[in-house]
């Protein structure tokens, strides 16, 4: 018995399924083209708007309220950056630099608070915040000479003989866990609320295992960032103010 097989071969079929193939294959290799381009392209946005804080000038409303007496000063950095500031001379010999956290400006109810207690004051917008000149933020890394202008600044003023800080710090943006233990012998008071969505829960807590005696913590629960001041002002002029005084004025 013959067995015939037909086999019914249509060319013009292979050619569309040839032709279906290469323009499913052209459309994914567009699509992913695409996506490439727009994860490269949202990735610079991100890097831009990092390095580039938004300006936030600092009105100085509060200072003007409370008839807190300044003048408006200009540091400059050894790298050729022109930082604007605020300077209050000292009653007591102490000076307290005011640094403010990346995105911030300076934070006018720390500096009345201080002043009203008889300390001099510097506060001064970083590189790339505020008032001042540059053009981009390091983050950290270059804003180190901002607070050594602002301390060369203090140490050259007559009557000043200690100079004290209050700065935000971000674990982000520096590495002050590898730095913190060389403030010792001179103390230092870590502030930090878990409720804080900036810095991480545990960056305080971190910051003060890493520091040397003589070293304080104060650890609060519901404070949003930079907040605590706001949550109880009595309470955080009294233990501020009271580190200061006692460290730094021997009270």
């Amino acid at each position: 018995m013959t067995h015939t097989c037909i086999i019914d071969f249509d060319p013009m079929k292979k050619l569309s399924w040839n032709f279906s193939v290469r323009s499913v294959v052209g459309f994914t290799i567009k699509a992913l083209v695409v996506l490439l381009a727009l994860v490269v392209i949202l990735g610079f946005a991100e890097v831009n708007n990092a390095i580039h804080p938004p300006r936030i000038i600092p009105p100085g409303n509060t200072l003007r309220k409370y008839k807190v007496p300044y003048e408006s000063i200009n540091l400059y950095t050894e790298d050729g950056i022109r930082l604007s500031a605020w300077y209050t001379p000292p009653k007591n010999g102490v000076v307290i630099l005011l640094a403010h956290g990346y995105g911030d400006n300076r934070p006018e109810w720390v500096y009345e608070m201080l002043a009203k207690k008889d300390y001099g004051v510097l506060a001064w917008d970083a590189r790339a915040h505020g008032e001042s000149d540059g053009t981009v933020s390091t983050i950290g890394y270059l804003e180190v000479l901002d607070v050594k202008a602002a301390l060369d600044f203090a140490l050259a003023q007559p009557g000043v003989q200690h100079v004290g800080a209050e700065t935000g710090i971000n674990l982000d943006a520096v590495s002050p866990l590898d730095d913190i233990s060389k403030i010792s012998p001179r103390p230092v008071y870590i502030v930090h609320s878990t409720a804080d969505i900036v810095a991480p829960p545990d960056a305080g807590e971190k910051l003060f295992n890493a520091a040397h005696e003589p070293r304080f913590f104060w650890l609060e629960k519901n404070a949003p960032h930079l907040a605590i001041y706001l949550d109880n002002p009595r309470r955080y002029q009294r233990r501020l103010v009271g580190f200061f005084d006692e460290w730094l004025l021997g009270k």
